[in-house]
């Protein structure tokens, strides 16, 4: 039976590899708009989800691609909630607003 050289010290798991990379080359604010990518569904849930996505922050504002402009109106009457859930969500108050514009999802 041959001994295992290697300790569980030894080894780092993928995400930090990969979270220490990104850190190294994605800029602060780029990383604010890939955690909002990844917290969105979750977030804003179902059927919100499917017709919209997260494009970029700008200053304080959030770009958000809508699938049509009847989304845009029925989001405008929710965006306050939106704002606090998605704030909450960060765990700061990064987003003041959110701008919809209809575009490819």
């Amino acid at each position: 039976m041959t001994s295992n050289p290697y300790s569980k010290h030894d080894f780092t798991e993928i995400g930090a590899l990969v979270q220490k990379t990104l850190k190294s080359v994605i800029p602060e604010k780029n990383r604010e708009v890939v955690q909002i990518w990844e917290i969105w569904d979750q977030t804003v849930g179902f059927p919100i989800c499917d017709e919209t996505r997260p494009d970029m922050l700008k200053d304080d504002a959030l770009i958000v691609y809508v699938s049509n402009s009847a989304w845009i109106h029925h989001l405008s009457f929710c965006k306050a909630e939106l704002i606090d859930k998605l704030n909450k969500a960060l765990g700061k108050k990064r987003i003041r607003d959110i701008i919809f514009k209809v575009g490819a999802l």
